[in-house]
């Protein structure tokens, strides 16, 4: 310490460091009661003139001394003269809530800027003590992925973008019109310009990601030049041609979703080889219900891309050991985070995995692995992660900027953590207690215990996810014999009470299962047949696998702790994952083809199944949201809660009546009423309604049970002249127009004379 100081520049260094945090006290004691003695002047121009000068001077003094550019040790002088200055706002900004904003800004950056330094630092030391290699070059990573892969990745994103595009404009989205008409997404962006920091709060998800992507769509449509006009009631009657702002405002998350599908095969083909991501790549690429979900304006329209990158890249790491794997999980996490709060399963996953690694380490590797410097490099690994997500997500969220708290709705405050994190915290805090306190000899007790009948941990897991899988396969094509699977997601966040632990966690499967392509599901069936066979040889796509899996089980495990039953789209980050595991089986198979038939390519299979999984596109669009699979029985579907599905096709058969104008209808879809130029009434205000010569009612299966409770609720209050929607859905006379969606019966919207 007594050298560092007597070099000049050192010097000035610190006497420069000195003066701004003897400035940063004298501008601080303003705002703090017991401290206003030492208030010189209330001239705040004063002390920004200082900060000013002091600023340039420390640049100019780095600058001066500087033997070369060297950025990283620029930053760090930069870092430790400011320090004083973070730290003593930091004290102020918790006494006082009236510094300006860009003092908050400041210290949220300069923590960002220092974990960033930390980082690199750590970096250039596991790269010079472990000889980490570098990840491959652009070309040369092209070159080894040979011109038939790659042509068949821009056949899977041409396929893709086109049955997204096709009708993008002509549908009716639930709960769209908040980002639209609500303003969701013109709100971020204006609040950014008008710098209304702390109201680019959009929404409770957060959603900000769907703020930024779709928010493209702002440069060439408003959405206040479409807003329907309110009339009486609830009545509606479009603007202007609302299809150029659905399109204006979708097609930026449908194209960016598009384009990240090379993005999976890159990381999937980093974890698992060529054969594996490209056949994985097509069936996420070719997945109606993600085709779907893309396009909507919606978080659950891109939580399904980020979400398992981060998973993915995390594995690529444990594959690889090369440490910008583990920065894109922090990256993609961080996204995720932006997109929906419930990415912070996540973070228990990964911490999971600190441990399973560990488990399924062969016993002569755990006898030469130091244990304690294991769990110390896995917790620095998992802080970085965690770092890094949270610094994604304070950027582009001004509201954080000035009101940090925000930090912990992405993690401890979100409500998909509440029930959990107790535990999580618990666990946590007696493992690093054991660590520092015991040297770890009760966790690695614990570890090692384990991990000598780690095949039959392996075996459970397997066990539980085949067993839940076939039985819901057995239960829906018998008949729902044992639970009654549509019903319980008719009330996903009641159902609970009837459906017991036991039926909310097996329910989750269903929509899962039959929301994928026949194929995939038959592959999923034969990857664990595969997995069981190779349980012994612990290899990394069988460790990958069996990773995903607990993934899987692991969210439903949280769900139902949470007494919820995920329709498709409360589990739509799993559906890549399912995929990917598919992919693995099919692309196994093919390599056990080609063995018994070596005429067969695999470029040819690859292709193949590109035109079987897209013919699932096909048959469903534009409706891909009703999608459902092959296998499932004709009376039953997925699309319990759906997202408007049909609503165009409803209001489109009811502008093509006589005298549409002046046609008033009842619907139970908000959305039949954007598209109808009548008048549509969707309340259930019945005084309102009664005198307003309804001519037709429209129903739809989705909203069959809302109403139905509607219906009861109003009769239980003692309201008169009560209208019975509900008897609407079963009526077999008067109907004038019928949409069996998927060609489902169970799966309908209806048009029937009042």
């Amino acid at each position: 310490m007594s050298t560092m100081f007597q070099r000049t520049e050192h010097k000035i260094l610190a006497t420069l460091a000195g003066l701004l945090g003897l400035n940063t006290v004298f501008f601080i004691v303003r705002e703090i009661e017991p401290l206003n003695f030492l208030v010189i002047t209330q001239d705040t121009h004063i002390f920004y003139l200082i900060y000013a000068a002091l600023g340039i001077m420390t640049a100019g003094t780095i600058a001066f001394y500087a033997e070369s550019v060297r950025w990283r040790e620029w930053i760090t002088k930069k870092l430790l003269v400011f320090f004083p200055t973070a730290f003593l706002l930091i004290f102020g900004l918790f006494e006082s809530k009236h510094f300006h904003y860009i003092f908050q800004i400041f210290v949220g950056f300069y923590i960002i800027t220092a974990g960033l330094v930390l980082i690199s630092l750590y970096h250039t030391t596991i790269a010079k003590t472990r000889k980490e290699t570098a990840p491959l070059g652009a070309r040369q990573w092209f070159r080894k992925q040979k011109t038939a892969t790659l042509v068949l990745l821009t056949l899977l994103v041409a396929v893709n973008l086109g049955f997204g595009t096709y009708r993008i404009a002509q549908f009716a989205a639930v709960d769209e019109a908040l980002w639209t008409f609500g303003k969701r997404i013109s709100k971020y962006w204006n609040n950014i310009s008008e710098r209304e920091w702390s109201k680019t709060t959009v929404s409770d998800k957060p959603g900000v990601t769907v703020a930024i992507i779709s928010g493209a769509g702002l440069i060439f449509e408003d959405p206040k030049d479409f807003k329907p006009v309110k009339s009486t009631g609830t009545t509606l009657h479009p603007k202007d041609d609302i299809t150029k702002m659905n399109f204006a405002l979708r097609f930026p998350i449908l194209l960016f979703t598009s384009l990240m599908l090379p993005v999976f095969y890159f990381f999937l083909e980093r974890l698992f080889g060529r054969r594996k991501a490209l056949i994985s790549t097509i069936l996420i690429g070719t997945s109606p219900i993600l085709l779907g979900m893309a396009r909507i304006i919606n978080p659950d329209s891109i939580l399904w891309v980020f979400a398992p990158l981060s998973m993915i890249s995390y594995l690529a790491f444990l594959k690889r050991r090369n440490l910008h794997y583990l920065y894109w999980t922090g990256i993609f996490l961080g996204l995720a985070l932006l997109t929906k709060y419930v990415a912070n399963i996540l973070f228990i996953f990964f911490f999971a995995l600190i441990f399973l690694e560990y488990l399924l380490t062969d016993k002569e590797t755990r006898k030469t692995l130091d244990f304690s410097d294991y769990m110390k490099q896995s917790f620095l690994r998992y802080a970085i992660i965690t770092f890094i997500a949270l610094a994604v997500f304070y950027i582009p969220y001004p509201a954080a900027w000035v009101k940090p708290s925000k930090l912990l709705n992405a993690t401890l405050l979100s409500q998909a953590f509440e029930s959990t994190w107790p535990l999580f915290i618990g666990c946590l805090s007696f493992i690093l207690i054991d660590q520092w306190a015991l040297k770890n000899r009760v966790t690695k007790g614990i570890l090692d215990a384990i991990a000598d009948k780690k095949q039959w941990l392996s075996v459970v897991i397997l066990s539980l996810f085949s067993a839940s899988v076939l039985f819901a396969i057995v239960n829906t094509l018998g008949h729902m014999q044992w639970y009654n699977f549509p019903e319980i997601l008719a009330s996903p966040k009641s159902s609970y009470l009837t459906a017991g632990f036991t039926g909310v966690f097996l329910t989750n499967f269903y929509p899962l299962l039959f929301g994928i392509h026949p194929l995939a599901l038959i592959a999923i069936i034969a990857l664990t047949f595969f997995l069981y066979k190779n349980s012994k040889q612990l290899t990394h796509t069988y460790q990958s696998s069996l990773y995903l899996i607990l993934f899987i089980l692991l969210y439903y495990l949280g769900t139902t702790i949470n007494h919820v039953a995920t329709i498709f789209r409360y589990q739509i980050m799993l559906f890549p994952i399912i995929l990917i595991l598919a992919g693995i089986a099919l692309a196994t198979f093919f390599r056990i083809a080609e063995k018994q038939y070596p005429r067969i390519s695999f470029n040819v299979s690859a292709l193949i199944t590109l035109i079987i999984a897209a013919s699932s596109l096909w048959l469903s669009s534009p409706l891909h949201l009703g999608y459902a699979s092959g296998l499932l029985p004709h009376r039953y579907h997925i699309d319990i809660k759906d997202m408007g599905t049909g609503s165009y096709e409803a209001a489109a058969f009811l502008n093509t009546l006589p005298d549409a104008k002046n046609i008033t209808i009842w619907s139970d879809k908000n959305g039949v009423c954007t598209f109808f130029v009548g008048n549509c009434y969707s309340s259930f205000n019945f005084s309102n309604l009664k005198n307003k010569g309804i001519d037709y009612v429209v129903v739809s299966s989705g909203r069959q049970s809302r109403t139905a409770k509607m219906i009861q609720g109003s009769i239980s209050s003692g309201k008169q002249n009560i209208i019975p929607f509900d008897t609407y859905y079963t009526k077999t006379e008067g109907i004038a127009y019928t949409l069996e969606i998927d060609h489902r019966p169970s799966n309908f919207i209806k048009v029937i004379s009042f």
